[in-house]
């Protein structure tokens, strides 16, 4: 892994970076023991530590194991439900932890639209939370306060119906203060990252926006 910082204590402090192999090396130690200690944003390393003895030669291959995490300790798996500012409404996400996934559906799929691909790699380099369900109109209103929807007669009304006629910026705001009532906890519009509703490993179109532009918006950076 790139970019981890490695951590020495002992009779000398020092410190350093990983390069693009995943490697790193420190030089001009004293001979003694030092604890070496792994860590990037977003990932937690197995084991966490480890005590190494210097004694006249090189020391190598100490190995770590880094499983990506974000927010609050979260691991691929969790969930995370937030009270909105009214009404006591609930909101439930899933975390999407840090990785790489094929996006775009392949050239042999049947009635696939010409926009649905290429198929490329996507990097998400820091894990979020992602609405597990569609935004629901009791939970935009509770957010936002407006009902962007009234008047419309095809729409069908109710508090667990999905938030409709909603525009992009709409959403940030949404999302502005959907963090601010989740605390420290990243958290994203469902109406704006349908696109990443996904499991990494389907080789299959998930979906379509009316603007490639909200796709390339919804995917990775929250803030």
């Amino acid at each position: 892994m790139a970019g981890a910082t490695i951590t020495v204590g002992g009779d000398t402090a020092a410190a350093t970076t990983t390069n693009s192999s995943g490697n790193y090396s420190l030089s001009g130690l004293a001979d003694g023991s030092y604890i070496v200690t792994p860590s990037k944003e977003d990932y937690s390393f197995s084991p966490d530590s480890v005590v190494v003895t210097v004694s006249g030669k090189d020391v190598t291959d100490q190995e770590f194991t880094a499983t990506p995490s974000g927010p609050e300790g979260g691991e691929a798996g969790d969930s995370l439900t937030v009270t909105l500012p009214v009404g006591s409404v609930d909101m439930t996400f899933a975390y999407i932890p840090a990785g790489t996934f094929t996006m775009g559906s392949p050239d042999s799929e049947e009635e696939r639209w010409a926009d649905e691909g290429p198929q490329h790699e996507v990097t998400i380099s820091k894990g979020f939370y992602l609405g597990k369900y569609e935004v629901t109109q009791g939970q935009w209103e509770a957010v936002v306060g407006t009902t962007p929807w009234s008047g419309e007669s095809y729409v069908e009304l109710g508090p667990d119906y999905p938030a409709v006629l909603v525009s992009w910026n709409d959403a940030q705001v949404f999302i502005q203060k959907l963090n601010q009532a989740a605390g420290d906890g990243h958290v994203g519009a469902a109406a704006e990252r349908e696109a990443l509703g996904v499991d990494p490993g389907a080789d299959r179109a998930v979906g379509h926006l009316d603007d490639r532009a909200d796709v390339e918006a919804a995917g990775v950076d929250l803030r």
